[in-house]
């Protein structure tokens, strides 16, 4: 055992006997002695080993003790303990001891669980949040053991699910976003839809009505006075969070002032954080409407969408379809009015009207190349693909399988990015390693009563980390399934196909070693697949890049030294002429076709003023980045770069 595992085994079970000395004693010697008899009965009620649920008597000696001490101080003790918990499950989830699992003895677990299931009865925004944080780390697992404790994390599920007047809802739908889990992912899908029913409503309508606003003002700022000072937060008109200090009002400073309370700004600058995290999961949801089947009456979609503090940032940068009776048009918020592509204002709308997000597959080509057109000129950039959404069709070789589809197979992926992006996609999998795995990428449609699998196979003696992940999958076959029927390939809703499809693009595009540009330098397996895959036929992802690069790169002012030669934007430098493949980023020289391995810098500063289409697209970012580099290869001085230029 080396040393430092040693000291952190030493103070995970250092702090655990002190947390549990503090109990023991509180419990004999009550910080206030006149309650002291209702401290003890509520710490014997706590300490009984329970199952599942509270059940009705349960809640009911709870309140009868809780209100024998007082609410308050009861409040005032109970957040403490938890203070104390959330540090040492912290610790033990930053450590990662390995083979044991030093946690409190039983009882206090038991404790523990009793004191967060009667958090709904105080019903405190601070008990609330460090019941959420407690939940979120317990769900956390440690190499070769598991979750640090699946009973306190279900515990912490059931107080949100209780919390009065659907107070928990929007941890809980955290809960759903940061654990991947899948059976944690079904309990709390079974609490939400519990919730929704009982109020009469779905879990869509739920999830809208528990959107946080921030308490953002109309301009999206969050505005703080620090005495002298000031913080601002504010989300940018392409969707950045920043955050700027200022003396007074009006002086702006390079960094937070020392003179302010460190904890205030850390805690002001955690609010910006969650800002950031909260607005892409924001975007994420929207963007899942496509395979929601989701509509709305306008005056519910005016709340939630239109009029929202937080989500209207994401809404009116997105095109909407409007239909009533016998009329229906696509429009966008755009100068305090409804307008078309053509510029005409909709004066009809009213609270009957239906909503739903546009789609550019159910639209005429020449409408969608008008939205595009319309976008780039008024310089509007989408929070996600939409204009420039891909389409998937069916291809005759699909109907000819039959029942799968191969247009996505051979390819060869990162598996842990691969797992990473099919987290933020919504796919269920786990990594494959030297263990008995045979998890499938898979993605849940309940609006379709569907879903789809993205099969992916591993090289049992291929390259493993030290924990037995393997390093790469092997794509295989897409499959679609209604009522775990396995459907015909020209069964399968056309909208769904170029959805999911898209989805397994993304994958590829996104993972596969085709786009690590020194891949080539440093192994040797694969290389002939990595050549193939670097400058083959575009994808459907990489047109569309293809058709957004056409329209930027001529707004840029190394437009003369640029052109596009099918797969390639082709670059003339002082040195070197260079293509860069518009699928997978990798460059060639010309007139040898000579590799150039440039791995693309993630903080470019180039790009910050350069207005790009929609958000999302990081290979997009790349390429225009690396085309400005090389048209002004002259003013190149790295030297691993220079290296190869001169070779």
């Amino acid at each position: 055992m080396s040393p430092q595992l040693k000291a952190n085994r030493q103070l995970i079970t250092t702090r655990i006997s002190k947390i549990q000395d503090d109990l023991s004693f509180f419990y004999n010697h009550p910080a206030d002695e006149q309650k002291g008899r209702a401290w003890q009965l509520i710490f014997d009620h706590f300490f009984t080993k329970k199952t599942g649920r509270p059940t009705k008597g349960w809640n009911r000696k709870t309140q009868e003790l809780m209100e024998l001490i007082s609410v308050p101080i009861y409040q005032k003790y109970t957040t403490g303990f938890l203070r104390k918990l959330y540090d040492l499950v912290y610790l033990i989830q930053q450590t990662k001891t390995g083979n044991e699992l030093y946690f409190l003895h039983e009882q206090f677990q038991e404790l523990f669980k009793g004191i967060i299931w009667a958090a709904p009865f105080v019903n405190d925004n601070q008990l609330t949040g460090l019941i959420e944080n407690i939940g979120l780390i317990c769900f956390k697992k440690i190499p070769t053991h598991g979750a640090i404790s699946v009973k306190l994390g279900n515990a912490c599920l059931y107080s949100l699910a209780s919390l009065p007047d659907r107070g928990g809802i929007e941890q809980l739908l955290h809960f759903r976003n940061k654990i991947i889990y899948p059976s944690v992912r079904r309990n709390v899908e079974k609490y939400l839809q519990l919730i929704a029913q009982e109020n009469g409503m779905t879990t869509d309508e739920l999830e809208e009505m528990a959107v946080s606003d921030f308490k953002l003002s109309a301009d999206y700022k969050i505005v703080t006075s620090f005495g002298t000072h000031t913080g601002v937060i504010a989300i940018e008109n392409d969707g950045k969070v920043v955050t700027n200090w200022f003396v007074g009002k009006d002086k702006l400073l390079k960094n937070a002032p020392k003179s302010v309370d460190p904890v205030a700004v850390k805690d002001f600058k955690n609010e910006a954080k969650k800002l950031k995290n909260y607005l892409s999961v924001q975007r994420r949801r929207m963007e899942d409407v496509f395979l929601r089947r989701r509509l709305w009456r306008y005056e519910i979609w005016e709340k939630y969408y239109h009029l929202h503090p937080l989500v209207r940032h994401l809404s009116h940068r997105l095109i909407w379809q409007f239909t009533q009776n016998e009329k229906s048009v696509a429009a966008i918020f755009w100068e305090e009015e409804w307008q078309t592509v053509d510029g005409k204002v909709i004066d009809w709308i009213n609270a009957g009207t239906i909503v739903t997000l546009w789609h550019p597959f159910h639209a005429a080509p020449s409408d969608v190349l008008k939205w595009r057109t319309w976008l780039e000129e008024l310089q509007i950039q989408q929070p996600f693909k939409q204009a420039y959404r891909e389409i998937y069709l069916l291809t005759d070789a699909e109907r000819d399988t039959g029942s799968y589809s191969n247009r996505f197979a051979a390819h060869i992926l990162r598996q842990h990015q691969f797992a990473a992006l099919c987290k933020i996609r919504n796919w269920q999998y786990k990594l494959k390693g030297q263990w008995a795995n045979d998890s499938i990428p898979t993605i849940a449609i309940p609006a379709w009563d569907m879903t789809a699998e993205f099969w992916v196979e591993i090289d049992w003696e291929g390259e493993a980390t030290e924990k037995g992940a393997f390093q790469l999958v092997f794509t295989d076959q897409v499959r679609f399934y209604k009522d775990d029927e396995q459907l015909e390939m020209d069964e399968v809703p056309a909208i769904v196909f170029s959805e999911i499809m898209r989805d397994v693009d993304l994958f590829v595009g996104v993972t596969s070693i085709g786009n690590d540009p020194g891949w080539q330098d440093n192994n040797t397996e694969h290389n002939d697949y990595w050549r193939n895959y670097s400058f083959s036929e575009l994808s459907a992802s990489a047109k569309v890049r293809k058709t957004a690069l056409e329209k930027l790169i001529p707004r840029l002012k190394i437009a003369s030294k640029c052109h596009f030669e099918d797969r390639f934007l082709v670059v003339k430098g002082s040195r070197r002429t260079y293509k860069i493949h518009l699928g997978s980023g990798n460059i060639l020289m010309e007139p040898n076709d000579q590799y150039l391995c440039i791995v693309p810098n993630r903080k470019d500063q180039n790009l910050d003023k350069l207005f790009l289409p929609f958000e999302g697209d990081q290979l997009l970012s790349i390429i225009v980045s690396k085309a400005l580099l090389l048209a002004a290869d002259q003013q190149i001085k790295d030297p691993v770069i220079l290296e190869q230029l001169l070779d």
